[in-house]
């Protein structure tokens, strides 16, 4: 009799398939938060991740929680998708802020 690899297929279909798919999303989604914040003149790297933080949780809530199966899996689920969220709309968040801050802005420690 042979096993059923489907946890094992699905593992690959979320690292290969899905996320990066989600990384590109969350990443517009920074840089079109970001481009508000400069509108707004509120653009500083606290404010970014700031959101971040705000965005996060609802997302991950989306993602990890609905499971037909007991508070753990739910917990189990919300484990996975907490810090992939975090980490991709705070690699966004930083990345739009040095993009936004650029090299003409920032401060020079050698200028007189």
């Amino acid at each position: 009799m042979q096993s059923d690899d489907a946890p094992v297929r699905a593992a690959g279909l979320l690292l290969f398939g899905v996320l990066p798919v989600a990384y590109f999303i969350l990443a517009v989604f920074m840089a079109a938060v970001g481009y508000f914040l400069e509108k707004l003149q509120k653009l500083s790297l606290r404010n970014l991740l700031l959101v971040n933080g705000v965005v996060c949780l609802p997302i991950a809530l989306c993602f990890g929680w609905p499971n037909p199966f007991s508070l753990k899996d739910r917990l189990i689920g919300l484990a996975i998708f907490l810090p992939l969220t975090a980490l991709c709309l705070g690699l966004g968040a930083i990345c739009w802020w040095f993009i936004a801050v650029g090299p003409d802005k920032r401060v020079d420690e050698d200028a007189p």
